[in-house]
């Protein structure tokens, strides 16, 4: 789109004295940084800058000339200006003229169509273009979403351009050959002056109603504005909303001669295009429409009552410019929705969801409007929406919208929209004013906890509307714009919905004893959204396994790949329980209350027991180590309070709501360990815990089967930070590959990094060594200030670890002493590098799990002891297409790292020993048919030594220990 190849004599452009009439222009700019040799610069004073301030800089660049607003500007400052400088009264209103004049007059060359309003704008101008593409013409759109062709749009940062780039895009789109141009036309660029000179053949106006008035500062002014292009010289057709009565009135200011096409939602209205008939889908309507005397039956995907106002608009407008109403239906029925605009959101899972429509009402009548169209559509189920206001904008519509929102909607989230240098609880409090108490309102200060909040919460038949921020794709706070994208989130949170893992681990949650008259099972139906049947009882706790319920349990009876727990209702009656949430109704005599997914509605009741109390969270992932660290935290805050920490394995989708589960008001703090197997996971369950600092401790390639690569697993894990409450602390590991990353995704955020090395680092060993059994001695630097630990763990990769833990504790409020003695007093914990005694040998068990990054750990610990060394290997689970590579690569790491006596199961033998053996043809090398023969050949053929046993879960390598502790007690006994 550039001008470079023009050039223009400046009294061409304007009237200017005959010294500088003939001084050659070859560009129009407003920004002196972009000044080019032969450029006109335009000096404007702004709201924000003041471009007379840069005149001699531009001149310095190249320029040929300067225009100046001589507003404000003293006579001795005009004659002491020097330089080719033109000092212009009313500088502002020329701009159109002089650039319409450079840009050889490109709106005359063209049919512009101009479309105005509070509401519709974007949305009527996409429809006009896509419309006139389907009837053969060459269209493009300029506005709030960019300019150009609709699916390939260059952004804008106005919705209306100023005078100089609006005529170049104008220029742009005649030279691509366009014929018509659909633009929105703004009260700010109307008022400005922005449309200056430009030839408008129609102009659209869809709804006046409250908006910018932070800027025009009365409802009068803003339809002053609005009213010019109702005025504009040269108009042929106005189309004006007949249902309007601000829009009705511009009618009376149009010039003489100008058409005017009213179009109406009422079919007894006396207009030119009418409703007659309107059936509401589930992902649509079924509209009849009159134009003239004509009705024409069609389907469309759009939704929304607006939209069927904003279909009558478009077809009123392209009548106008003399197309055919049949031409114009047919290609109606082929349009999809603007992006942001009603826009329901696909899915392909076949699962069912609710309905996700993403739309960009910000303003209280945009709002109203949506939930009204939404609930025509919203036939059987609940009514969501999700929303929040603009900070540094017109504050008095916040109650407002918090007043429509709560009486047009069953269900209210109301959240951050785009809060800017304001506090956004400052922000949501003041929509809250506006509404009535009720239980239906849930305030989530986190934007994409709220729309995932929705989205697990809300029932398959129900509508969801997330409005606000419709295309947009930041979030601004305290003046930093970050990527975030409402549809991105929602798209994320449905396909979560859907594919939700199926493993199901033994263990209940127990709500505390103190919280049991709050419980209810008529209030849990209530909170959940279902429906109870039978009497309504207090219930003590939760549970998910009739074998470990207990009497006045609620039983959630989950459904998996393998099981159905609904076939148990009978037994869980029987151990006890008071009442069942079910997906479908059980013959048995027990209270039950019936919800859409028991899965997603045990989270819903844990995310909802979350807000009840309020520790200091901290949520710790990470490909190996994580459990490690999450003891090392349980350690630390244990000396400051009471610490409730995930056990076992419960980390996924099940375990991390029953975790939640246990919480009570006697906990000061609580750890919690997220895993995953898919991306996506724990972006559900971090929202659930809203931590206050959450730490990745590494990214490596366990559960690769479940990922397909590394990069997914940096991404899966990256999701813990979507969680952090809004001053939380992202903990990042700089050691990590993937360091950069979690930066810049936590540009916004308060960060604390920790490295072993590295001492730009928080927190960083100073330095550290090994005692001669492996455990590590560590001079700790977080902030500037010391700590010395002497670990009672074994292996370097403990280093990393401590350190880790130190950083997200000190992120969560620990005092330095309570992590030194936290982690000082620490004894090793079974299954993970934990030292045993049996025999003539010592035992190192490292067998609660394994993956390549922790494999090679352990391999570096044993291979730092000076005794006699065995090394004992199952296999490592769920690594995919790559299994086989990367067994092969421990087997080969082992013998680099002087690892000379490998034990290996038969089953796991070819992989590992093909690795071993392609490094060294020296070492032990001993296959064995299962932890029996694997223990008997070692007691026959090693004397003495260090033993360490290391694989995943699913291999159960700590039988070797056991078989090997029966053979040995055998032998004293003979």
């Amino acid at each position: 789109m550039s001008a470079r190849s023009r050039e223009k004599r400046l009294g061409d452009l304007l009237a200017v004295e005959a010294e500088f009439a003939d001084v050659m222009v070859s560009g129009l700019q407003q920004d002196s940084r972009k000044v080019q040799h032969g450029d006109l610069f335009v000096a404007l004073k702004g709201h924000h800058v003041d471009g007379r301030d840069y005149i001699k800089d531009a001149l310095k660049r190249g320029a040929s000339a300067v225009l100046a607003d001589r507003v404000g500007v003293s006579a001795e400052q005009v004659v002491n200006a020097h330089g080719n400088v033109i000092w212009r009264d009313d500088l502002r209103s020329e701009l159109g003229d002089i650039a319409s004049r450079f840009y050889d007059e490109p709106s005359k060359q063209m049919r512009v169509i101009a479309v105005t309003g509070t509401n519709g704008k974007t949305t009527v101008s996409h429809l006009l273009v896509r419309l006139l593409m389907r009837l053969g013409e060459s269209a493009k759109t300029i506005g709030t979403l960019g300019y150009g062709h609709p699916d390939h749009l260059i952004p804008l940062a106005n919705t209306t351009p100023d005078a100089i780039q609006l005529h170049e895009i104008l220029a742009a789109c005649r030279e691509d050959g366009a014929r018509f141009v659909a633009m929105e036309a703004s009260s700010h660029g109307l008022d400005q002056g922005r449309l200056g000179c430009v030839e408008i053949s129609t102009a659209v106006f869809t709804n006046i109603t409250r908006d910018h008035l932070d800027y025009h500062q009365t409802m009068q002014a803003y339809w002053e504005a609005k009213a010019k292009l109702a005025s504009w010289h040269g108009l042929r057709n106005l189309v004006l909303n007949a249902d309007d009565a601000g829009v009705a009135k511009m009618a009376a200011v149009a010039e003489h001669g100008v058409k005017i096409v009213w179009f109406s939602l009422r079919a007894d209205a006396n207009v030119d295009v009418a409703l007659v008939r309107c059936l509401y889908h589930p992902r649509g309507m079924s509209l009849d429409i009159r134009v003239k005397d004509e009705v024409y039956s069609f389907d469309t995907r759009l939704m929304g009552e607006f939209n069927v106002a904003n279909i009558l608009a478009v077809l009123a407008a392209l009548v106008s410019e003399g197309f055919s109403a049949s031409l114009v239906v047919d290609a109606l029925k082929e349009i999809a929705p603007v992006k942001g605009r009603m826009d329901c959101l696909p899915h392909t899972s076949g699962a069912q969801l609710p309905a996700v429509v993403i739309d960009y009402a910000h303003t209280p009548d945009a709002l109203q409007q949506a939930l009204n169209a939404l609930r025509h559509h919203c036939t059987t189920g609940k009514l969501w929406c999700v929303f929040g206001c603009g900070g540094d904008r017109d504050k008095g519509k916040r109650p407002l919208m918090g007043k429509i929102a709560a009486s047009s909607a069953d269900r209210v989230v109301v959240t951050s929209d785009n809060p800017r240098s304001e506090v956004p609880d400052v922000i949501i409090a003041e929509i809250r004013g506006g509404m009535e108490a009720t239980d239906q309102v849930r305030l989530v200060t986190d934007r994409g906890e709220a729309i995932r909040d929705a989205i697990f919460l809300a029932a398959p038949e129900d509508v969801i509307l997330i409005a606000g921020k419709g295309h947009e794709d930041y979030q601004e706070v305290r003046g930093v714009r970050s990527h975030f994208s409402d549809h991105e989130v929602a798209a994320a949170a449905l396909l979560q919905r859907a594919q939700l893992s199926d493993s199901l681990p033994k263990g209940c949650g127990s709500v505390s004893e103190r919280n049991q008259q709050e419980c209810t099972l008529a209030s849990l139906a209530e909170r959940l959204g279902g429906e109870l049947r039978g009497e309504d009882l207090p219930f003590a706790g939760v549970s998910t396994d009739t074998r470990a319920l207990k009497s006045m349990d609620v039983f959630f009876a989950l459904v998996g790949e393998k099981f159905d727990a609904h076939d148990f209702l009978q037994q869980a009656k029987v151990a006890g329980a008071c009442g069942a949430v079910v997906s479908r109704w059980v013959d048995v005599d027990l209270p039950q209350i019936k919800v859409e997914d028991t899965r997603l509605a045990l989270g819903a009741w844990a995310g909802m027991f979350r807000d009840r109390f309020h520790p200091r969270v901290v949520a710790v992932t990470g490909s190996s180590g994580k459990t490690s660290v999450k003891e090392m935290l349980a350690a630390i805050f244990s000396e400051e309070g009471r610490v409730l920490a995930t056990s076992g394995n419960l980390n996924n989708d099940i375990g991390v709501p029953l975790t939640l589960l246990r919480l009570d008001d006697s906990y000061q703090f609580a750890v919690i360990e997220l895993g995953a197997n898919h991306v996506g996971e724990i972006a559900y369950t971090v929202g659930l815990v809203r931590p206050d600092a959450a730490l990745i401790t590494n990214v490596g390639e366990a559960h690769l089967e479940g990922f397909g690569s590394r990069n997914n697993i940096a991404k899966a894990k990256s999701e813990i930070y979507t969680g952090l409450v809004p001053k939380g602390v992202a903990v990042v590991n700089l050691d990590d590959d993937y360091s950069q990353d979690f930066l810049t995704l936590n540009a916004s955020r308060n960060v604390l990094t920790f490295s072993i090395e590295n001492t730009r680092a928080n927190c960083f060993a100073k330095s550290w060594s090994l005692d001669p059994v492996g455990r590590p001695r560590i001079e700790v630097s977080i902030n500037g200030e010391l700590i010395q630990l002497s670990l009672n763990l074994i292996g370097k990769h403990q280093i990393a670890n401590a350190l880790a833990a130190a950083a997200a504790a000190r992120a969560a409020g620990a005092s330095l002493t309570s992590i030194r003695d936290g982690l000082n007093k620490l004894q090793p914990f079974k299954g993970r590098m934990f030292p045993k005694s049996l025999g003539r040998w010592h035992w190192i068990d490292d067998t609660y799990n394994a993956n390549p990054s922790s494999m090679r750990a352990a391999i570096d610990a044993l291979a730092r002891l000076d005794e006699p060394k065995v090394l004992i290997l199952g296999r490592m689970g769920e690594l995919g297409e790559q299994s086989a590579k990367l067994h092969a690569d421990i087997g080969a790491y082992a013998a680099r790292a002087g690892i000379r006596r490998l034990f290996i199961s038969r089953d796991d033998a070819g992989d590992y020993a093909r690795g071993y053996r392609s490094v060294t043809n020296d070492g032990q090398l001993f296959v064995g048919d299962g932890p029996e023969a694997i223990a008997k050949q070692l007691i026959e053929s090693m004397p003495e030594g260090v033993v360490l046993v290391k694989g995943s879960r699913s291999a159960a390598m700590e039988k070797v220990f056991d078989e090997a502790q029966k053979r040995l007690l055998h032998e004293e006994n003979h």
